[in-house]
């Protein structure tokens, strides 16, 4: 396994992070309390941690798959690593 200088995830504040800012926001909006531009700021948020989520779970994904490689190529006999490369 190759050893990372940092974390593939960095903390970042969200509002999924806090399930009370989210239940209040979701309040406001079912009350129609928010203006048009307020939405529209909202939205935009939203949408930037979804892509941030995003990529996040693709570094996941890839290292993921990385450490499932090695493992199999570890556990795999030799000779068949060779058959497998040719």
């Amino acid at each position: 396994m190759s050893a990372q200088a940092e974390p593939a995830i960095m903390y970042t504040p969200r509002l999924c992070d806090n399930e009370t800012i989210a239940n209040k926001l979701i309040y406001r909006i079912r009350q129609h309390q928010l203006s048009p531009a307020e939405l529209d700021g909202l939205q935009a948020r939203c949408r930037s941690e979804l892509r941030q989520l995003q990529q996040e779970l693709d570094v996941l994904l890839n290292e993921l798959r990385s450490v499932l490689k090695e493992e199999h190529d570890i556990s795999m006999p030799r000779h068949e690593r060779y058959e497998r490369i040719a």
